[in-house]
């Protein structure tokens, strides 16, 4: 079993991994060959830090290895997608989808624990000195999941609960998702795989639901605790610059190369204010400036996501998913109400 690994070193580890079949994906190797799991442990935890298990002290705390692995597969990762990490710990799986989004996407980590702010920042130094071009921009700020403010934020292309949350709360961060996304997220003893369907790919668009689901697996994350306190706060949106126009939308793309390939061709053809004000602009090398402004949602229509996501009355968020040939499946749903879910 994969909760059986032990290795001396993080190759050693992966190899194991990799021969269980437990990581099948070259893309998911590779990210972790790159991030040695030791950096991301309190040296108190380094003599277990290649066994593929459960790790804690004080409030460093790791999932073993494999769920890690199970995670990074349902998400999807691919170059270029921004990722938020909700309760990002040790900063461990934020630097493993790094790797896999490449350098020039963005990835932000909240985690409640300051001294794990820090740490979390420190570690991802030392992964990426020498080799910053491999890795996502990653940011860990001090925040609580209950007090994160969606209207304050971006959308990002894939995000993560690391901890067990409450359905009513999950259905509040499924704001924060782009469309096409995915949501991974523990609810109750499942973790659970929500993705925002994009509406101008479906069929059948008098049924059109913006979210579906999937059950990924049976899991026991801790459970996100609610603070006495909740202090509403928000998360930097990122700003076009020429070097990250191939990471965001393609709705974005599309818009810009129209703006930009309009203002260079019309100059001698368009004479409505407007469009000589733009010719103008893109002359005096001015237009580029003025794109810095714009964020990933600039040429959206107005009310965009709230059109195509407010109705989430399809999802169940695990409380459907009950298997009659799964002998535990009641009590895991009876365990859910108990808490709330």
């Amino acid at each position: 079993m994969a909760w059986q690994t032990h290795a001396a070193t993080n190759d050693e580890m992966i190899n194991q991994l990799i021969s269980l079949k437990v990581i099948k994906s070259k893309e998911i190797s590779d990210s972790f060959f790159q991030v040695d799991r030791k950096l991301f442990l309190p040296s108190e935890l380094h003599e277990e830090a290649y066994f593929d298990q459960p790790l804690k002290h004080l409030s460093y705390h790791q999932s073993a290895v494999h769920i890690y692995v199970m995670c990074l597969e349902h998400l999807e990762l691919k170059r270029g997608n921004s990722f938020l990490n909700l309760g990002s710990g040790t900063g461990y799986l934020s630097s493993l989808a790094a790797i896999q989004c490449g350098w020039g996407s963005v990835h932000h980590g909240i985690e409640t624990d300051k001294n794990l702010v820090k740490f979390s920042n420190e570690s991802f130094e030392k992964v990426s000195e020498g080799k910053k071009r491999l890795f996502a921009e990653v940011e860990f700020f001090e925040g609580d999941v209950f007090g994160l403010d969606a209207s304050k934020c971006m959308h990002y292309d894939k995000i993560y609960i690391g901890a067990a949350c409450p359905i009513s709360r999950v259905k509040e961060i499924l704001n924060l998702l782009a469309i096409g996304g995915v949501l991974v997220a523990p609810i109750g003893d499942l973790l659970i795989k929500v993705t925002r369907n994009d509406p101008s790919t479906a069929t059948d668009t008098k049924n059109f639901k913006p979210f579906s689901e999937k059950q990924i697996s049976c899991v026991h994350f801790s459970s996100l605790s609610r603070p006495l306190k909740i202090k509403r706060f928000g998360l930097p949106k990122v700003h076009w610059t020429p070097r990250t126009h191939e990471f965001f939308p393609t709705q974005f793309k599309k818009s810009a190369t129209t703006l930009f390939w309009c203002c260079n061709k019309c100059s001698d053809q368009m004479k409505e204010p407007i469009a000589e004000m733009l010719c103008r602009l893109y002359n005096l090398g001015l237009l580029n400036e003025i794109m810095t402004f714009t964020d990933r949602d600039w040429f959206l229509p107005e009310n965009y996501y709230l059109d195509n996501g407010r109705d989430l009355s399809n999802l169940s968020l695990g409380t459907n998913f009950i298997s009659p040939t799964f002998p535990i499946g009641a009590l895991l749903l009876f365990r859910q109400r108990q808490m709330g879910l």
